[in-house]
């Protein structure tokens, strides 16, 4: 083969597998918006499928996270006056009150899956750990 046969060779096969690579980047680029996409944002099944995907350390980075979350928030709730509990309560009565009925029944579901997945939870721990500890 002649420098130029080998040049006109390399050309054309630059010239197929080009798009292709393109194509596979922008397909990977997409699938990363998805996956930065916050969670709260997703449907369940596409949640389920996002953290299944997870490394250990990333599901454990996010479980970290939630926790800290919570802690904040009941830590900011401990630090509320009982007026200010009070205002909070009926500002999320309101909100629940100008729900739809097929919003308060996903909410309804989404609470009982909640509760079911925590007593799941439990009979899977130990029974010596399934007790409260002493206050």
């Amino acid at each position: 083969m002649t420098g130029s046969a080998k040049l006109t060779c390399i050309v054309l096969i630059a010239c197929f597998q080009l798009p292709q690579a393109v194509s596979a980047q922008e397909s990977k680029t997409d699938t990363n918006q998805e996956a930065t996409k916050p969670l709260g944002d997703m449907t369940p099944e596409e949640r389920r499928v996002v953290i299944d995907a997870m490394s250990d350390e990333e599901r454990a980075a996010l479980k970290a996270k939630n926790k800290a979350a919570m802690d904040k928030r009941r830590a900011e709730w401990q630090a509320m006056t009982p007026a200010e509990r009070q205002a909070k309560r009926k500002e999320l009565q309101e909100r629940r009150d100008a729900m739809t009925p097929e919003e308060r029944e996903a909410m309804g579901q989404r609470r009982e899956a909640a509760k079911q997945r925590q007593k799941d939870k439990q009979s899977k721990r130990p029974p010596d750990a399934q007790q409260d500890p002493p206050l």
